[in-house]
């Protein structure tokens, strides 16, 4: 009886290390795609905070273009009503 079980541990064994060896390559790639997926999706968030920043930029040029505009009509205004 003790001989059996001893055998069908060892089948047991034997079998477990070649699915192991079978599915560990699987279990491997899986990971890897999932990690790729991370990696695309980084990169895609890297993508719209550059765009972000762009327009962020855009938008400080504009207000300082504005703010200058706006000092010179007041700068005008002001020539103008002491010009009376």
């Amino acid at each position: 009886m003790k001989a059996k079980l001893i055998i069908f541990l060892l089948i047991g064994i034997i079998i477990g290390m070649m699915l192991g060896g079978i599915l560990s390559p699987t279990i491997a790639q899986e990971d890897n795609y999932q990690l790729g997926n991370i990696e695309s999706y980084l990169a895609d968030i890297s993508s719209r905070i550059s765009k972000i920043e762009s327009h962020t930029s855009a938008i400080a040029t504009s207000t300082s273009a504005i703010a200058s505009s706006t000092s010179n009509i007041e700068t005008y205004t002001k020539r103008i009503s002491l010009n009376r």
